[in-house]
């Protein structure tokens, strides 16, 4: 018996995505799940990043199954009930649009690669994958609308075995450049400051030197609010010179490519006045 929400979505009003892949050998049943998982799994963090009240499922049908080629429907169910106010084609579409720049850029079709997390990374490549990994593949990816049972397609995205390949070659160059942000923990250094921000006790925008790890100041981000606050009172006092001051500190360092770009200050363990330079 089929799903009662999806015969209501085929007999009436609705929006869905139509995910199609056609392939020329048999596709691995790994590759075949993540291809849909990814895709949606991507448009449930899609609509949570555009309404962050909204709250719904993704449901996927695979409508057709075929020599080569196979074919599936997302359908998010709680979104057609929960959102009156919206025009739903715009978001769907919206989505897809989305996706296509995304994909465009790691294929290098348009524009360069864009920032994405480890999280968006692998969801992308779950969904391009099994196309990837095919000799002579192709993807489609529809935005449809759904009225009174006939179907209107209101965008669509569509890419092959090359784009597939170079997208996941963009993706692995820029997994390697997020693992390449490293942390290392250090206790109890000496840090002087080379820029402060006394205006904003709200804003940082300083740089400090730690001579141990660093001859070059490097920008100084606070992961603790004691420390901050420790800090920025000895900045607004008005007896003290703050560049006359030595401050001990719990520091990690973060560094990009082995080079350290930036100090983030845990704890201030003491504050001491630096001798004059003679």
């Amino acid at each position: 018996m089929m799903n009662h929400a999806y015969a209501h979505l085929m007999s009436g009003d609705g929006e869905a995505i139509i995910f199609t892949l056609d392939l020329e050998q048999p596709v691995e049943i790994g590759d075949f799940v993540s291809a849909f998982s990814g895709l949606g799994s991507q448009f449930e963090a899609f609509l949570k990043a555009e309404n962050p009240d909204l709250k719904g499922d993704v449901k996927i049908y695979v409508k057709e199954v075929r020599k080569g080629s196979i074919e599936a429907e997302l359908i998010p169910l709680a979104y057609n009930t929960i959102v009156t106010a919206m025009d739903h084609s715009q978001i769907i579409g919206k989505f897809v649009a989305n996706l296509a720049t995304k994909l465009g850029g790691f294929s290098g079709r348009s524009g360069r690669p864009p920032d994405a997390s480890k999280t968006e990374l692998t969801a992308i490549t779950n969904t391009i994958t099994a196309v990837a990994n095919d000799p002579n593949g192709r993807a489609c990816i529809k935005a449809v609308r759904y009225k009174k049972g006939k179907r209107t397609t209101e965008f669509a995205l569509e890419f092959d075995t090359a784009e597939a390949q170079r997208a996941l070659k963009q993706i692995d160059a820029k997994y390697l450049e997020i693992s390449a942000v490293t942390d290392f923990d250090h206790t109890n250094k000496l840090m002087t400051f080379f820029q402060s921000n006394r205006r904003d006790a709200q804003k940082t925008g300083e740089k400090a030197i730690i001579e141990d790890l660093s001859q070059k100041p490097l920008s100084v981000v606070y992961s603790s609010e004691l420390a901050k606050e420790r800090i920025k009172s000895e900045m607004l006092s008005g007896d003290r010179n703050v560049y006359k001051l030595g401050f001990f500190v719990d520091v990690n360092v973060a560094t990009r490519d082995g080079k350290p770009v930036a100090y983030r200050i845990k704890a201030v363990n003491d504050v001491i006045e630096l001798p004059d330079d003679d």
